[in-house]
């Protein structure tokens, strides 16, 4: 059994790296952005 302290160490490393690597909202404009181009050459191709 891990102790308790643990438990509590291992889910505030976990969200403190999703709130370091979150994407801000440029960051989703550029990916969707990224998405429409794959899916235009992807139709393209096909």
């Amino acid at each position: 059994m891990f102790p308790v302290w643990f438990f509590i160490i291992l889910i505030v490393l976990i969200t403190y790296l999703l709130y370091i690597t979150r994407p801000t909202e440029d960051n989703i404009t550029v990916m969707g952005r990224n998405q429409l181009r794959k899916l235009q050459y992807w139709f393209r191709r096909s």
